[in-house]
C-alpha cells in the first residue's frame, strides 16, 4: 500500500504533507465510511486558528466543508465517496482522492450471497439446483454490468 493512501480503518491515523511547509493534513478514521481531517503544523501540533483563506472543498459539489468539533478539535468530516481539496487562497495545496477498493467489497458480498443461496438450497427441499444456477449467474452478471 502506498504511503499516500488511507484505508478508513477505525482508529487509523496518517499525516500527509501539503505543498506548504507549515501545513500538514492529519486524517483519522472514525469508521469504515467516515474520517476526520484536521490541520497540523510541521512538527505535528494542531493548527488551532485556521486562516480565513484556507478552505477544505468537496470537489464534486464545489462547496467548502464547515469546520466541525470532533473530540474537541476543529475538523473536516469526509467520506470515501468524494474527492476533496485543501486550498490556500486559490491555490490547491493538497488533494485527497477518495475511492473504495470495490473489488474486495463486492467479492465478499458475492461470496456471502452465494453462501446464503447455498444455505437455502440445502435447507429447503422446494428450491432446486437449476434455480440456484440461474440466480447465481444473474447475480454475477448484475455486478459486472451485463444483462
Amino acid at each position: 500500500m502506498s504511503e499516500n493512501s488511507f484505508t478508513y480503518l477505525e482508529g487509523e491515523i496518517k499525516v500527509f504533507k501539503t505543498s506548504r511547509k507549515n501545513i500538514q493534513v492529519k486524517i483519522e478514521g472514525l469508521n469504515e465510511d467516515i474520517a476526520r481531517v484536521f490541520l497540523v503544523n510541521e512538527v505535528g501540533g494542531p493548527i488551532i486558528d485556521i486562516p480565513d483563506n484556507v478552505k477544505f472543498r468537496n470537489v464534486m459539489t464545489n462547496k467548502n466543508l464547515p469546520l466541525t468539533s470532533v473530540n474537541d478539535r476543529n475538523s473536516y468530516l469526509v467520506t470515501w465517496i468524494y474527492t476533496y481539496e485543501l486550498l490556500e487562497g486559490e491555490d490547491v495545496i493538497f488533494r485527497l482522492e477518495l475511492q473504495r477498493e470495490q473489488k474486495k467489497v463486492f467479492g465478499l458480498a458475492l461470496y456471502l450471497k452465494k453462501l446464503h443461496i447455498e444455505l437455502i438450497i440445502t435447507s429447503s427441499p422446494v428450491v432446486n439446483r437449476e434455480w440456484y444456477m440461474h440466480m447465481s449467474n444473474s447475480y454475477q452478471r448484475s455486478w459486472h454490468g451485463q444483462r
